[in-house]
C-alpha cells in the first residue's frame, strides 16, 4: 500500500498534464510557435485603488525573434465587489510580418470589467476594453474594443498552485468594421510564490485576420507579478 505522502502533489500532476498538452500542440504546428513574457510590478493597492506597471516582450519564429514589446502603466478602481474600472496607457512598438523595423503604436485603454463570484472556488469575469490607438503609418485614430470572458477556479491543497483559468478574447476594429483577432487560452495556471510574488503560465492560440485571411499561431506565456 502506497504511503499518502508518496503520491505526486496535485500541482505537479496538473503542470505535467499541461506541459504534455503544450508539447503535443507545438509539435503539430511548430512553424507558428512563439512566447510572450511579462513582468508586472504592483506599485500600490488598497481597498479601492490598484496601480500597476507592466512590461512584456513577445517572440515569434520558434520563439527566436523579438517582434514586439509592451510598456503600460495601469490604474484600476474597485467600484464594488462586482465591478472594476480601469484606465491604461500603452506603448507597443511591433514589427509587422516581413518588416525589419519596429512601428510605433500608442494607445489609451478604458476598461469596464464586471465579475461574478459564483462560489468560494469559481469566479467569472468579463474584461471589456475600449482602445484609442495611434499607429505609425496610419492616419487618424484607430478605435478597437476587446471582450474577454474568463473563468477562474481556485484550488485547495495544491501547494503553490492557487488556481487554474481559461478565457477567450475577441477583438473588434471600428475602422474596418469587423472582427480582426481572437485569443483563446484553454489552460492557464496561477502560482503563489510568496506573499508578495506570483507567477502564472498559459497556453494561447492566437488568430489574426490579415489581407482577408486568418493566420494562427501558438504561444506559451509567462508572467511574474511582484508587489513593491
Amino acid at each position: 500500500m502506497l504511503e499518502k505522502n508518496s503520491r505526486p502533489p496535485h500541482a505537479a500532476r496538473l503542470v505535467a498534464i499541461f506541459l504534455s498538452f503544450v508539447a503535443a500542440c507545438v509539435a503539430r504546428a511548430a512553424d507558428e510557435f512563439g512566447s510572450w513574457h511579462t513582468l508586472s510590478l504592483g506599485v500600490l493597492e488598497n481597498e479601492r485603488w490598484k496601480l500597476t506597471a507592466l512590461g512584456q516582450v513577445r517572440f515569434r519564429d520558434h520563439s527566436s525573434q523579438l517582434f514586439a514589446y509592451v510598456l503600460s502603466p495601469q490604474v484600476e478602481f474597485k467600484a464594488s465587489p462586482y465591478l472594476r474600472v480601469g484606465l491604461n496607457y500603452t506603448y507597443l512598438p511591433a514589427k509587422p510580418p516581413g518588416r525589419s523595423r519596429f512601428l510605433d503604436q500608442k494607445r489609451w485603454e478604458f476598461e469596464l470589467n464586471p465579475r461574478w463570484p459564483v462560489s468560494e472556488q469559481l469566479t467569472l469575469d468579463l474584461r471589456n476594453r475600449y482602445e484609442l490607438r495611434w499607429i505609425e503609418g496610419r492616419a487618424g485614430i484607430n478605435e478597437r474594443s476587446r471582450h474577454r470572458p474568463q473563468a477562474t477556479f481556485r484550488l485547495r491543497h495544491a501547494g503553490p498552485l492557487e488556481s487554474v483559468f481559461a478565457h477567450h478574447e475577441i477583438f473588434y476594429d471600428y475602422v474596418l468594421h469587423r472582427r480582426t483577432e481572437t485569443r483563446l487560452v484553454p489552460a492557464g495556471f496561477n502560482f503563489r510564490l510568496s506573499p508578495r510574488a506570483g507567477f502564472l503560465s498559459y497556453y494561447l492560440i492566437r488568430s489574426v485576420l490579415a489581407a482577408r485571411e486568418w493566420t494562427h499561431s501558438q504561444v506559451i506565456g509567462t508572467q511574474f507579478s511582484i508587489k513593491l
